[in-house]
């Protein structure tokens, strides 16, 4: 089989994504730069330090992923994100290490809330691994494979050291149009259905019955990461448009939803 120098590219990127700090993340995207200097990695980094409020290294990338990208869209692509940032100002995005581990995207106090009772519902979003990195393995965890910043910044909270959101006993998913409720590691393909197209959005009836299965556990793992969905009295949507937050209290007619 011929070397595919931009399968190999982005299976790099996709490594240093999945590294669970911001820290990690950009230290090896810059190592990673360093080798390359490649346009896609530049946009990447200039994702990732936008996602930790450092706006002045997200605009130096994005304008080193213009010069370098060589086709015309991914050029587009790098503008756009630089004309989203014009209205940030630099001195004031700009956050400490320690501020940002400490930051939170959501307004979710976990001292407050019970994980064996808690589901936290994460909605997916448009901009996926292969609007970013085209040759990118069909399928990708989901995790990995949604890039909205918003979904961004939840995940960076949900990993950091700070929060470690897992390690404490939470159980989150992901709300897609197509899938419905996904586990974080659960592969998907490249799609765009929106929730509101009622013909070929995954419907409550499927959504109901998703709650009811009943996830297998791993050895050690936790009743409350490894039962069903139905079983949670609350539920906390992050990120959630309206459609979808009505999605999930016409699921969760029996739990307390609320949405942050």
């Amino acid at each position: 089989m011929p070397f595919d120098p931009w399968k190999d590219i982005n299976e790099k990127i996709l490594k240093c994504r999945r590294l669970k700090t911001d820290k990690e993340r950009i230290a090896c995207l810059e190592n990673l730069f360093g080798e390359i200097r490649d346009g896609m990695v530049a946009n990447v980094l200039g994702e990732e330090y936008e996602a930790v409020g450092d706006i002045e290294s997200a605009r130096k990338y994005f304008r080193m992923a213009e010069e370098l990208f060589p086709l015309q869209d991914y050029k587009d692509q790098a503008r756009r994100a630089l004309g989203r940032l014009e209205s940030t100002p630099i001195g004031a995005s700009r956050r400490t290490e320690q501020e940002e581990r400490t930051a939170a995207p959501v307004a979710i106090d976990l001292a407050e809330i019970d994980p064996a009772k808690t589901l936290i519902v994460v909605g997916c979003t448009k901009t996926k691994v292969w609007d970013m990195a085209p040759d990118a393995p069909e399928f990708v965890p989901a995790r990995c494979a949604y890039k909205g910043q918003d979904f961004i910044r939840f995940l960076n909270w949900a990993e950091s050291e700070a929060v470690q959101l897992e390690k404490k006993g939470f159980r989150w998913v992901i709300l897609s149009a197509k899938y419905g409720f996904l586990e974080p590691w659960h592969p998907i393909a490249n799609y765009d259905i929106p929730m509101e197209d009622a013909d070929v959005a995954i419907s409550p009836e499927t959504l109901k019955a998703q709650t009811r299965q009943v996830k297998p556990g791993k050895a050690g793992q936790s009743k409350a990461k490894a039962g069903r969905l139905a079983d949670y009295r609350i539920v906390i949507c992050v990120n959630c448009p309206k459609t979808y937050i009505e999605r999930v209290q016409a699921v969760f007619c029996d739990a307390k939803v609320t949405s942050v």
